[in-house]
């Protein structure tokens, strides 16, 4: 058999080999998919810790923070495998400078909002933002909710960039992630840099 023929798929019946040297192998990615995916999940997180940390300081060094920070909550829809898997991203933005300060995904239920909330409490929060659903009037005091979307368009942009940077998020795609969880680290990721300023170094999981 001539040389050049040897790294050619070969085919016996309905099974199929391909040479050791050609392309990217299903026993590649079950080594190392695993272990890049735990370390990029590991990089991700809920809270903007470098702005928690401008906003409580006794010194603020940007004179758009304020003491008492007004915020916009909202929901995004999107789904992971196909469309019967729903998920929601709960997020919240700074009103005055529309810079994210913490986020959780789940269902529409009280209590994903429950888990924003809390993930909330280090913020010096106050008035809120929303949109009219039914879970920020049961969970959010009246007397510091406004709802409307006159004062929600700031996270609503938001949710268009990340529809348009991510495919995934895009209502007619044909690229969806196929768990829950990749889903999640995808999504969390490019929040954490593209929201939250941080640095990823790519080749920590190469």
């Amino acid at each position: 058999m001539p040389a050049w023929d040897e790294g050619k798929n070969r085919g016996h019946g309905n099974e199929w080999s391909r040479d050791a040297g050609y392309g990217t192998r299903i026993g590649d990615i079950q080594r190392y998919g695993d272990s890049r995916f735990k370390k990029t999940k590991k990089f991700v997180k809920q809270v903007n810790e470098d702005y928690l940390k401008k906003v409580t300081s006794e010194k603020p060094v940007d004179v758009a923070i304020c003491k008492v920070l007004p915020a916009e909550m909202d929901e995004m829809w999107s789904y992971y495998h196909d469309k019967s898997h729903q998920i929601w991203l709960w997020w919240a933005v700074d009103h005055a400078t529309n810079t994210p300060l913490a986020f959780t995904f789940g269902t529409r239920e009280h209590k994903n909002l429950d888990e924003l909330l809390a993930l909330l409490e280090p913020f010096p929060i106050g008035k809120v933002y929303t949109d009219n659903h039914f879970a920020y009037q049961k969970r959010i005091p009246a007397e510091q909710l406004i709802t409307g979307k006159k004062n929600t368009q700031k996270i609503e942009r938001d949710h268009l960039t990340l529809r348009t940077r991510i495919k995934r998020l895009c209502r007619k795609t044909i690229c969806f992630s196929k768990s829950k969880e990749i889903h999640k680290a995808v999504v969390g990721t490019f929040i954490n840099i593209a929201f939250f300023g941080r640095d990823f170094d790519a080749s920590t999981i190469l």
